[in-house]
């Protein structure tokens, strides 16, 4: 169970780029910095986002209600890192339409994944803001249903 936390501890610092060695300058995006606290309580959901498991459990669901509650722009900017994660996150298993899906597989009301681009400042024609405007083509597969941020 230890290794299992610390794996996961690990993979959320990844996906946040954070560098583990001590002479590494510190990150210089606020949401970044903002949202470190937010992918920590997202190990919960390591089963549903590497797909081991079919539907979020309640303490993962719990865990992403409070991050859209507390601070909405980093349940966007987690999935934001999900997506534009490095081969070896791949590797490691997690699924960005897991991510992208949690908001409605938790079921949250009152969520629309269509406001991130604008609650991460991102111009709406990017190619960044398309991940929420457009998961299909984000994920290159057809997306059953997506939620609200």
């Amino acid at each position: 169970m230890r290794s299992n936390i610390h794996l996961s501890s690990l993979l959320l610092l990844s996906l946040l780029g954070f560098s583990l060695a001590s002479d590494s300058t510190p990150a210089s995006n606020p949401l970044q910095d903002k949202c470190s606290k937010e992918f920590e309580k997202l190990t919960t959901c390591l089963d549903y986002a590497t797909a081991k498991v079919a539907t979020p459990g309640t303490t993962c669901c719990t865990s992403v209600s409070g991050i859209r509650q507390e601070e909405p722009a980093c349940l966007c900017y987690i999935i934001q890192q999900a997506h534009s994660s490095s081969p070896t996150m791949a590797s490691m298993g997690l699924k960005f339409d897991r991510l992208l899906s949690l908001p409605d597989s938790c079921k949250l009301a009152n969520s629309n994944i269509s406001n991130c681009p604008k609650l991460l400042n991102l111009s709406p024609s990017s190619a960044d803001a398309a991940i929420f405007t457009d998961p299909k083509s984000a994920t290159g597969e057809k997306l059953s249903s997506i939620s609200d941020i």
